[in-house]
């Protein structure tokens, strides 16, 4: 197994009395080591406060907050990074001897990082650090000695959230320190599927085995757990096989009653590329959804093209116009609303594909073809010739996007 926040809440005699204030949702995170920190210069701000201290991260740190005990802003500035630098959860001492409370701002803060955060018994100024920490190595050390007795490392899953926790927050010395243990090659991870749709923790969880059921026996590495609201899946190069396996998974949710996007990005580089590919994925995801409405699987193509459609439309109305000046021959028609939305439906939506166009507009396939010749001999030229099909499809899903 692998030793979390949970487990040493409810194994080590030092934390018996101690209570869980806030991160409820981190109580699965992974501990690798105990550590303490503390400091003494109250001015300092965040980065400084840590630019002395090296973090490998899945560490349970211990600290009484006593040089910043009255100020809410630097406590909160130091539960900010040390969940940025990946640590497991914060136990806090001398509450109520030195730090006069736990503060709502610092609670709320813990609740929306899902970041553990224990109170040891207020008012005691008897406890000593020294309990814990030898109480939790014990438990780590027990752990190691388990596996190393039954001769095996854990498996992948056990270690998945904090893997997937570490790379997607580019915590590299903590990845590679997940990768070393368990065996998990990280430079082999070539593949980031995002799934989101699913509302609860159960309806991730079915997820996250549809995925493993159809995946594990395709790919290595291949690494799924919840992360957020979604389900994050690292794997190896699927090649040629990546459409048909994303389509096949959207089915296998499909019949299980569970409707989700899935974004599919390929060809990462490192970890570094698999993070800022995952930043494409939240910064576009809903916008993407407004320019492709009838796409359930989104390539990292399509989310980087409305990521900069939606800089483009932040840039200002002179960009924007200048990029819909191209559709001006059509709205300028007096059929101008039946000819946009053709060619947008046959651009975006059926990938310059006559048939699919005609049934999505619910028309013969013979009125499209007549609505895109009529729309060639408006702009001057083919539709699918380059470059002026991609200022056309760009300005195709401007619009779109701009809700024009």
């Amino acid at each position: 197994m692998a030793i979390t926040i949970n487990d040493l809440l409810t194994t080590c005699p030092s934390l018996k009395d101690s209570r869980l204030v806030a991160g409820r949702g981190g109580l699965d995170h992974f501990v690798s080591s105990v550590s303490v920190l503390e400091y003494v210069d109250t001015d300092a701000t965040a980065d400084q406060l840590y630019a002395h201290h090296d973090f490998i991260g899945g560490e349970l740190v211990i600290s009484g907050f006593v040089a910043i005990k009255d100020d809410i802003q630097a406590q909160c500035d130091n539960i900010r990074r040390l969940s940025q630098c990946g640590e497991s959860g914060l136990i806090l001492y001398y509450v109520g001897v030195f730090l006069p409370a736990i503060t709502p701002p610092l609670i709320t803060l813990c609740n929306t990082l899902d970041f553990p955060l224990i109170c040891m018994p207020e008012g005691r100024v008897d406890l000593r650090y020294a309990a814990v920490i030898t109480d939790v190595m014990e438990q780590i050390f027990l752990d190691r000695g388990r596996m190393a007795g039954q001769g095996r490392a854990p498996s992948e899953d056990l270690v998945a959230a904090e893997l997937i926790r570490a790379i997607l927050k580019d915590d590299p010395l903590k990845m590679h320190r997940l990768a070393d243990i368990f065996g998990v090659d990280v430079a082999a991870i070539e593949t980031l599927w995002i799934l989101k749709g699913a509302a609860t923790r159960s309806g991730r969880n079915q997820l996250k085995v549809l995925a493993a059921d159809l995946l594990t026996h395709q790919v290595r590495p291949f690494i799924a757990d919840s992360y957020e609201d979604m389900v994050v899946l690292f794997m190896g190069n699927l090649g040629a096989d990546a459409p048909d396996l994303a389509q096949a998974l959207l089915d296998d949710c499909q019949a299980a009653g569970l409707t989700v996007t899935l974004s599919c990005f390929s060809h990462l580089q490192d970890t570094r590329s698999a993070r800022l590919s995952y930043l494409t994925h939240q910064k576009a995801l809903s916008p993407a959804r407004r320019v492709f409405p009838r796409k359930s699987v989104f390539t990292g193509g399509d989310l980087t093209f409305v990521q900069n459609l939606c800089q483009t439309a932040e840039a200002g109305e002179s960009q924007v116009s200048q990029l819909l000046t191209v559709l001006l021959p059509l709205e300028d028609h007096r059929e101008s609303g039946i000819l946009l939305s053709t060619l947008t439906t046959y651009l975006l939506d059926e990938d310059s594909r006559i048939p699919s166009t005609a049934s999505a507009l619910f028309v013969h396939p013979n009125t499209i073809k007549y609505r895109l010749r009529k729309i060639e001999g408006l702009l001057g030229h083919p539709l699918k010739k380059m470059p002026e099909a991609l200022s056309l499809y760009t300005a195709a899903a401007l619009r779109r996007l701009l809700q024009i």
